[in-house]
This record gives C-alpha cells, structure tokens and sequence, in this order.
C-alpha cells in the first residue's frame, strides 16, 4: 500500500469515527441512525407532505427498511401517521411535537458543533472538499 493510499485510509478512517461518535447511542429501543435520517427528511420537506416512499427515495433506502423505521419512530411517538386523502394507497407521515424536541438532541448536532470550532475559512474549504466527494456535486444549503 502506498503512502497516499494509507493518508487516504486513516482519512477515511476519521471520518467513519467521527461519524460513529455522533451516534453514540447504540442501547436498546434507542434512535437508529436511518430513524435519524428519516427525521431530518420529514423536517427538511416542511411544507411538502412526506409519504414512504418520497422518504424512501430522499434517504437513498428502499421502501421496506424505511417502512420499519417508520413504525418504529411511531413507537417513540416521534412521528404520526395519516392517510392520503388524495391516494388512499398512500401514508403521509409527520413529526409530532415529541419528534420535533427529538431533533434538538439530534447526533449530527455534535458533527456541527465540531465544525463550528473550524475558524471560518477553513470550514468552507472543509465543505467545498465534502462537496467534491459526492458524485453529481451535492449542494448543501
């Protein structure tokens, strides 16, 4: 292995740490990651209404993993679930004010506070870099 494959490895290698420490909490009946996700798509869609399978495709998941994390913030009480009035085959879901205080101890709050340490310039370099990682050039706003 070279050398710049091993910088790239270890590079790689804090990231996924990073990331990990984030979601420390693995305990039972605790948030999964994907519920995380799931989460932020729903507030993300503000005003759009969130059925499945949009969240399905806005998380990059298929529709079964998705269906099961679904129920399981329902559990939590962190979601709600309705029919569509428009397409009764299908099922919008919403945050309740329980999801809503969820996402205030959000994991990847902990990766923001991080980089909010970042001095300004470098943090938009950070970001620019992230970017050019993803194919298609995701744009964050």
């Amino acid at each position: 292995m070279s050398e710049s494959d091993r910088i790239n490895l270890a590079t790689a290698l804090l990231i996924e740490r990073l990331v990990r420490d984030a979601y420390a909490d693995r305990a039972p009946g605790s948030v999964t990651p994907l519920q995380w996700a799931i989460l932020r798509a729903i507030l993300r869609a503000k005003a759009d209404p969130c059925t499945q399978g949009w969240i399905s495709r806005f998380v990059g998941v298929t529709a079964a993993p998705v269906n099961r994390a679904i129920k399981a913030l329902e559990r939590h009480g962190a979601v709600s679930l309705r029919r569509d009035e428009n397409d009764g085959r299908q099922m919008i879901v919403e945050l309740t004010p329980t999801g809503y205080e969820l996402l205030k101890r959000d994991p990847i709050l902990v990766i923001s506070r991080r980089l909010d340490r970042l001095e300004p310039d470098k943090r938009v370099e950070f970001r620019r870099v992230l970017q050019q990682l993803f194919v298609g050039g995701i744009t964050i706003e």
